[in-house]
């Protein structure tokens, strides 16, 4: 929302103090218009959707995110009229009346209006681009929650908690998720993956790992109209293949990919053809004095049309999904999950993945104020600014409302990470934990067993 624009959403009457700051992106029209798209309906009391549903992005956004603290910060004067209280129950029931798509529907249009306000000048050979990468979250050991999402069996180990497997797509121009999806450990994350690319746009353009380079995926993207970017598979021979294929400039090959038996054999049902052609990119780079060499696979044939240096920058830009899985998992603390029913889960996921989109576009609003560029300012700098100002915000008068959002995009500005060109960090912890040996069984089991 442009700052000109912000004085009649300023005046509206919000129905809670939490995240104030984010109100004129998160009206309550947009969150009752998807509501009545999904076909829900609901009574007339104090917790309306939209008081709810921002209730729940304050919770994602906020470090404490017991119930309590919620209710707490909620704002029951100001919403109910003085003297009245809330109860925990009320909120719970509150939450689990609102039908279970609405967070996924609000990630996917709040996406589509920051790329819509932000992202109108970049595309990849004038095309939209979605980047994939997957990821767990562990949540409470509830029956339900066994049931609906099961244990992780990993190297590591069997785990003592369920584990969710979490799918999602980012905007390759502007970071935030456009699409997500959760299932059960046991669901592998290329079938969450293929579940998702026919709510791609046509003829736009998906970069993933490796894990995602294979035939099936290849050929479900031509029938979707789609075209990708991946690195060759670990189980592939790029010198072979390139020895085999036709060169069509330095370092690049066209080259014949066939159906396999083994992948005959497992989807009997499909029509796959028995072979496709895709170019081959051979990438050479140095890091930290290493020479190192990475095969690229993409759809994106004609050496003219698609260069192959921003076919390279492109994949290259894969990282960014893994900052901001990091993001999720360690600003926002989605890694361990609080809520103990699927649909709750779910509802967590959800709210916590539109928390994230709000604030990024928040920052690509103050990036735009203050004429800043926006590619190195703290996000969780950002989450912190939101908290603190938005009980501010919905205080002050009207007028003095437009003044403190005006601060606050600068405030967001202000805190900026360093440029760190390479910086590579282990992926080990120094400090020790307490030793107390780790407990495999429930606390019940336990105490009894004591």
């Amino acid at each position: 929302m442009h700052i000109g624009s912000l004085r009649k959403s300023f005046e509206q009457k919000w129905g809670t103090v939490q995240v104030s700051a984010l109100a004129p992106m998160l009206s309550d029209e947009d969150i009752l218009r998807a509501c009545e798209q999904l076909g829900h309906r609901w009574r007339t009391s104090p917790f309306q959707p939209a008081a709810v549903v921002r209730s729940m992005v304050y919770r994602g956004l906020h470090p404490d995110k017991s119930i309590r603290n919620v209710i707490e910060d909620l704002g029951a004067d100001e919403v109910f009229g003085e003297g009245k209280s809330i109860t925990e129950s009320a909120w719970c029931q509150a939450r689990s009346r609102l039908p279970e798509g609405l967070y996924r529907k609000m990630v996917k249009r709040k996406a589509a209006d920051a790329k819509e306000r932000f992202a109108t000048g970049w595309h990849l050979f004038g095309r939209n681009v979605s980047i994939f990468d997957g990821t767990t979250v562990s949540m409470p050991d509830t029956p339900d929650l066994v049931e609906a999402f099961g244990y992780a069996n990993s190297k590591h180990g069997h785990s003592r908690f369920p584990v969710g497997r979490v799918g999602a797509f980012m905007n390759g121009a502007i970071p935030v998720i456009t699409d997500y999806q959760i299932e059960s450990y046991q669901t592998s994350e290329i079938q969450i993956f293929r579940e998702m690319l026919p709510f791609l746009e046509e003829e736009s353009i998906w970069i993933a790992d490796r894990h995602h380079s294979n035939y099936v995926n290849f050929v479900l993207s031509k029938d979707y109209g789609l075209d990708w970017v991946t690195r060759l598979h670990s189980r592939r021979d790029g010198r072979k293949l390139a020895k085999e294929g036709e060169p069509i400039g330095e370092n690049q090959w066209l080259v014949t990919l066939h159906l396999s038996k083994e992948t005959r054999r497992q989807y009997p049902n499909m029509d796959l053809p028995e072979t496709i052609t895709v170019r081959l990119i051979r990438h050479d780079y140095n890091d930290n004095g290493t020479d190192k060499t990475i095969w690229i696979l993409t759809s994106l044939l004609d050496p003219q049309r698609y260069p192959k240096e921003e076919i390279v920058e492109a994949y290259r830009s894969r990282w960014g999904i893994e900052t901001h899985y990091n993001h999720l998992k360690t600003t926002l603390d989605m890694a361990v999950l609080r809520s103990k029913t699927s649909k709750n889960v779910r509802s967590e996921i959800g709210a916590t993945m539109l928390a994230h989109n709000l604030v990024w576009m928040l920052i690509y609003e103050a990036a735009e104020y203050t004429g800043e560029s926006p590619e190195r300012i703290s996000f969780a700098a950002a989450v912190k600014i939101v908290l603190k100002y938005s009980p501010r915000i919905c205080a002050a008068s009207s007028a003095k409302r437009i003044q403190l959002y005006k601060s606050m995009l600068k405030r967001i500005i202000e805190n900026k990470n360093p440029h760190r060109p390479g910086r590579k960090q282990p992926r080990m912890v120094k400090r020790e934990k307490k030793r107390y040996p780790a407990l495999k069984t429930s606390r019940e089991e336990a105490r009894r067993a004591a």
